[in-house]
């Protein structure tokens, strides 16, 4: 289809006609960068027939210009790295040429800072707009790259999270914009800002002015990202049909000017709405495209948004293993995206800056004049703001991505274990025909279970030999004794789970707990699990070890521990006999449980990951959950939790509680 073409272009191309020249390049350089939001393919064409006569006439600024628009017309198409090898042919070429310090290498640092923004690499992206702010400084001045910056950093504000300083310099940009471009552009993103807020109808009045000024200056790109945000609002009133209508549209145009980047948002945009719709197939041939356009192009941010709502897609259609596959994909992104060493660097950086500002105060005050001096310090008071750590924001972040799949995980096991309540009863009244009919149930609930209950091999004695056990009632009424403790264990675990889903409500428990009871009680449910696995369990257990708490918990916690012992010891072969040593001891002011095994052992860079939620040394049999979960429920106790193993020998887990809590 043939793109309607502007004023400004028709003048332009009217133009070129009758100049020869630097002044033809000139015009075909901003020929390119006005197809940029209509036709990302003409202007790289434009591009490149400029770059090709700046470099005939030796033009030094015409070809870092020309290298530049043929980047961003890489870029607008989700390009990155040829885009970002562009830009750094265009900044080369002007510093090899003693331009170190004017306007033309700031647009260069916000074009790199706005590529490594759409690539999520946040430090990155912030360390080229300070550099940018810094140059415009030094070249005297320019308010619409001073309101670029501004505008950018907030919206990495926003994506940290941290959304009244994100509005802090949306409307300090706003107040350096005076471009319709800028201006709209600064209206969309105070909507953005009101929608996270939760006001709705005010978000929908910013992006209808950011689409009424888009709609005059024909601004295509803009036009299609005010859609996409009028349907999300409408997503977020549960007006799903108005949704599905605007994303559409919003769909269409991208596709038309080949932005990949966008296109890939819009799948997902697509994807939610038809899942709210109940439009399964739909949303699932929409996300798919969209994460193949996300992992083609390097889009971390999309990658990971498409991880997230295929996870619910399928959620919604209660399979919740496929769920539970794409939430761990999400969730080990957003660890990558969100960790908090890139706080630190970030926070790092930004006093950097500061720092650098103060040094070029003087000379800033000596080389231009008193009024360019307070322009300094009023840019300074307003990027002082950013030095504050992002630390905790990332922690809870990263709190939030463990909880959300808790409680879907958890009703899956629940599930399975009702059925297996009645292979229980009918194992106890003798009756083997229903028995063996509901035993898939049983198999079901007890490895989702897994490690929490380890029960497989128990099962299978009691499925695969009940003739045997049958002739013998209390071999039989120990075994369903066990089995149903287990059961109902299981019941009450789950409940843990679905309340690790909202950790922060659960309270200690109050119960008088005897530890060393407890441990004894443990060790007697495993090592029948344990038998003919050479597994020795030796126990130096203080007699008078009380304390208050619930017995679930601490349940969880030490038979969380054997589980993984067990596994390790497993894992370890068959070349010498293994055991499991449990030490409890209590003082005045402290008890201490310690858990000794002589397995495997556990490679030093796993050490560091193994309390992290879904990372599990057991991929096809491990959630993930367990470890990460004990970990909170012995910080629910003001206790500690430690560490240390050495491969091929073996591994301690250190646990010490306060006493008197």
């Amino acid at each position: 289809m043939r793109m309607k073409m502007t004023q400004e272009i028709r003048e332009l191309k009217e133009k070129l006609k009758t100049v020869s020249g630097i002044e033809k390049v000139s015009l075909l350089n901003r020929l390119a960068s006005a197809f940029l939001n209509s036709d990302p393919k003409k202007s790289k064409e434009y591009g490149e027939e400029a770059l090709t006569k700046a470099k005939e006439l030796g033009s030094v600024s015409e070809i870092s210009s020309s290298y530049r628009e043929i980047g961003i017309s890489y870029a607008v198409r989700g390009e990155y790295d040829v885009a970002l090898d562009y830009f750094q042919k265009a900044l080369d070429m002007l510093r090899e040429n003693g331009m170190d310090e004017n306007l033309e290498i700031a647009s260069i640092y916000i074009i790199f800072g706005n590529v490594y923004l759409r690539k999520a690499d946040y430090n990155k992206a912030l360390e080229f707009y300070f550099k940018a702010i810094r140059t415009t400084e030094s070249a005297g001045g320019e308010d619409t790259k001073i309101a670029s910056c501004f505008n950018n950093i907030g919206v990495i504000y926003n994506r940290l999270d941290q959304i009244d300083k994100a509005l802090t310099y949306f409307q300090k940009s706003l107040e350096f914009s005076d471009e319709n471009r800028f201006v709209a552009q600064c209206h969309n993103n105070i909507g953005i800002i009101c929608r996270r807020q939760g006001k709705l109808d005010e978000a929908l009045e910013y992006y209808f002015r950011a689409l009424r000024i888009r709609e005059e200056i024909k601004d295509k790109r803009g036009i299609a990202g005010s859609y996409v945000n009028i349907g999300g609002v409408y997503i977020d009133q549960k007006n799903y049909d108005k949704a599905f209508d605007w994303t559409i549209k919003s769909l269409n145009i991208f596709e038309e000017i080949d932005d990949k980047s966008s296109i890939a948002t819009c799948c997902i945009k697509v994807g939610k709405v038809q899942i709210e719709r109940q439009n399964y197939a739909s949303a699932l041939s929409y996300l798919q495209k969209g994460l193949h356009i996300a992992r083609k192009i390097g889009d971390i941010s999309d990658e990971m948004g498409t991880y997230k709502v295929l996870s619910d897609l399928y959620e919604a259609q209660n399979d919740f293993e496929k769920a539970l596959h794409y939430f761990k994909e999400f969730t080990r992104m957003g660890n990558e995206i969100f960790d908090t060493e890139k706080s630190k660097q970030i926070a790092e950086m930004q006093t950097k800056y500061e720092s650098e500002k103060k040094e070029k105060e003087a000379e800033i005050y000596r080389l231009k004049n008193v009024d360019l001096k307070e322009l300094n310090h009023q840019l300074e008071d307003k990027n002082r703001q950013i030095i504050e750590a992002q630390e905790q924001i990332i922690r809870l972040e990263k709190e939030n991505l463990e909880r959300q799949m808790a409680g879907g995980f958890a009703h899956e096991i629940r599930n399975a274990l009702a059925g297996s309540a009645m292979v229980l009863s009918s194992a106890m009244k003798g009756d083997k025909t229903v028995c063996e009919t509901n035993a898939e149930e049983l198999r079901l609930a007890f490895n989702l279970m897994e490690p929490h209950i380890s029960t497989d091999e128990l099962y299978e004695e009691i499925i695969d030999h009940f003739e045997i056990i049958e002739e013998n009632e209390e071999m039989v009424d120990q075994i369903l004794k066990i089995v149903n403790e287990a059961n109902q264990r299981a019941m009450r675990v789950t409940t843990q789970i679905l309340e690790y889903s909202k950790l922060g409500k659960t309270t200690p428990g109050k119960d008088d707990i005897n530890l060393a009871e407890l441990i004894r009680k443990i060790v007697e449910e495993r090592q029948l699990e344990f038998t003919g696995q050479n597994i020795a369990f030796r126990l130096n257990l203080s007699a008078n070890s009380h304390t208050k708490g619930s017995e679930v918990h601490f349940h969880s916690i030490i038979n969380n521990i054997i589980i993984n012992a067990r596994d390790a010891i497993l894992e370890a072969g068959n070349d010498r006999n293994f055991y499991i040593d449990i030490y409890l001891n209590q003082d005045e002011l402290k008890y201490i449980i310690k858990i000794n095994d002589n397995g495997c052992g556990i490679i030093e860079e796993n050490l560091e990951k193994i309390f992290e939620p879904f990372f599990s040394t057991k991929p096809t049999t491990g959630t993930g959950l367990g470890l990460n979960f004990i970990s909170k429920l012995v910080m629910l106790y003001r206790g500690k939790i430690d560490v240390k193993s050495t491969v091929g020998e073996g591994t301690t887990f250190t646990l010490i509680f306060p006493v008197g809590r």
